[in-house]
């Protein structure tokens, strides 16, 4: 960093534990003296939604460094945005940040004068800005120092939460407004550069993930082989197959069954830690490839024995939350009415898997409004093209070498967005706390 950007001439301790030094002319301030107003919270009270109205955001509106309005809770009316705006009225140039769940500590700034409201789970911090610029703040905010800031003073119990009285202070290194202008306007160009890079790495993940799919897609329904004589499925989703090829439903290659829980799920006479069998949840296998290798649960004997048990290499399917999201066990597990499995398959759990996962066969079954409406029936009911087994052993291994190379190239791309998010940050590390001067 430093070899590109030259330092100040003279620096003082910053007597913080977060921040080491700053410009000697520079100085520290909690956000509660940067401030217009005291910071405050959105209303704790949850709110009856409507279909028109005022946009309520609330924790997961806050991506990417900025507020995503299509990520909003719903809408309220305009009668109780006009009552919640007497605790809270959001404005062009507030920062929020989540103050409690999983993502606490992001922030973003309002860019839009676009009327909206806010929940509890997010803070707003308004700038005086006699004293400190909106958007220096909010640089200040994305820092490391004080990150580490916030994860330091928050509390650990469910779930990280931080209170107002520990946000307000947090502190932040304090320039001159002119320095700080100097400072916005190079933050802003710098990291405008470096976000076009990270998104065109994104697009190229997206284009790599669809062209993976495709592939997947074409070796399952047409073959390896481009010269071998094609014919009509009768089919839609398949179209021409192999003239050699069988065309078959799901349920003549075995039968397929729903997953049971325990009930109620929540009651703990149903966990054990050391339970033989993991309890799977749709949040497990959305995060999981092809294997499931990790769930955060395990049953007890009674909860199991009320469930439904998997063995090693089975597959099973989701048909709620996650729809038609295919997985292997690759240990004993459990599964819900959340999913089906296949308990008679006659042939290499993987390419059904295969199928599952180019998505294609789900096309046109079992439709409700958006969302897919799988169960038994409708996954039964998929036909399938079917080659005979060593062509079929041939399927999957092409497919399976295929996936290592898009593998490689993704990994490539999401390490190179990681490195620039790195830089990203370390750039508006220096830049806040007067570790480069940018101010020529």
């Amino acid at each position: 960093m430093h070899g590109k950007y030259r330092a100040y001439p003279e620096y003082k301790t910053a007597e913080s534990k977060w921040l080491d030094k700053v410009p000697v002319h520079w100085g520290r301030a909690p956000l509660k003296n940067v401030v217009s107003i005291r910071i405050t919270d959105g209303p704790h009270e949850t709110p009856i939604f409507v279909e028109e109205g005022v946009p309520f955001l609330s924790a997961e509106a806050v991506k990417n460094n900025s507020l995503e309005f299509s990520r909003k809770r719903g809408y309220i009316t305009r009668a109780l945005h006009g009552l919640y705006s007497q605790k809270c009225l959001p404005k062009i140039d507030d920062i929020f940040m989540v103050k409690s769940g999983n993502t606490t500590g992001n922030v973003a700034i309002v860019e839009t004068e676009e009327e909206f409201n806010i929940w509890s789970p997010l803070a707003l911090i308004r700038a005086n800005k006699a004293k400190v610029l909106p958007r220096f703040i909010f640089y200040s905010m994305l820092s490391d120092f004080f990150r580490s800031s916030v994860e330091l003073s928050w509390s650990k119990g469910t779930q990280p939460n931080i209170g107002m009285g520990v946000i307000e202070n947090l502190h932040i290194a304090t320039a001159p407004l002119e320095e700080q202008s100097a400072i916005i306007n190079f933050l802003d160009y710098e990291t405008a550069k470096i976000d076009t890079l990270i998104e065109k790495q994104q697009q190229l993940i997206t284009l790599l993930k669809e062209k993976r799919q495709a592939v997947i897609s074409h070796a399952v329904t047409k073959g390896l082989n481009p010269d071998v004589p094609m014919r009509d499925s009768g089919v839609e989703w398949l179209g021409q197959v192999p003239e050699h090829w069988e065309v078959v439903s799901i349920k003549h290659l075995s039968t397929v069954k729903r997953g049971a829980s325990p009930r109620p799920i929540d009651d703990p006479k149903y966990f054990d830690e050391k339970g033989e069998y993991a309890w799977v949840r749709i949040y497990d296998v959305s995060k999981a490839g092809m294997y499931l290798t990790k769930t955060t649960q395990r049953l007890s004997n009674l909860g199991a024995s009320l469930s439904v048990k998997l063995q090693e290499h089975q597959l099973f399917v989701s048909i709620a939350g996650t729809v038609g999201k295919p997985c292997i066990a690759t240990s004993k597990v459990c599964i819900h009415d959340g999913f089906v499995y296949f308990p008679e398959l006659s042939i290499n759990s993987k390419y059904l898997y295969y199928i599952f996962e180019a998505g294609e066969a789900y096309l046109g079954l079992g439709k409700m409004g958006t969302q897919l409406n799988l169960n038994t029936e409708t996954v039964g009911g998929i036909k399938i093209g079917l080659p005979p087994e060593k062509e079929m052993e041939q399927v999957i291994e092409f497919i399976e070498n295929s996936n290592q190379k898009y593998d490689v190239l993704i990994s490539k791309a999401q390490l190179s967005i990681k490195l620039m998010q790195e830089r990203r940050t370390a750039l508006i590390s220096a830049a806040v706390t007067g570790k480069i001067d940018v101010r020529n």
